[in-house]
């Protein structure tokens, strides 16, 4: 029996975490759907927005093409942002972030 991790989800099921994701974090973060989706480029926005990319990458198993769609971003960007906090958990400044993903993942 395969692992809750390597089974494949469906394309409902991929969409419907997504959806999770980008309501969960922008709810803990307490911004909008809008401002995450948007060009504002402020801290208070930018690190909620690369923590959803990084979330639909590595919890709904997503391809860049298609966080960038639902993003509104380019690939290129969905790499950086996830690149960022890849950084931020191997050489953490402190541990605000790692916190962070942990309640994330258990609201999610």
């Amino acid at each position: 029996m395969p692992s809750v991790l390597k089974q494949k989800l469906t394309k409902n099921e991929r969409t419907q975490l997504a959806n999770d994701i980008l309501r969960t974090v922008t709810n803990y973060y307490g911004v909008s759907i809008e401002d995450i989706k948007g060009k504002c480029r402020k801290r208070r926005i930018v690190k909620p927005r690369q923590v959803i990319m990084f979330l639909l990458r590595t919890k709904a198993r997503m391809v860049l093409s298609d966080i960038g769609e639902v993003m509104n971003r380019d690939h290129t960007t969905v790499i950086h942002s996830i690149t960022c906090i890849q950084n931020d958990i191997t050489h953490p400044y402190d541990d605000s972030l790692e916190k962070d993903l942990i309640n994330i993942n258990i609201l999610i």
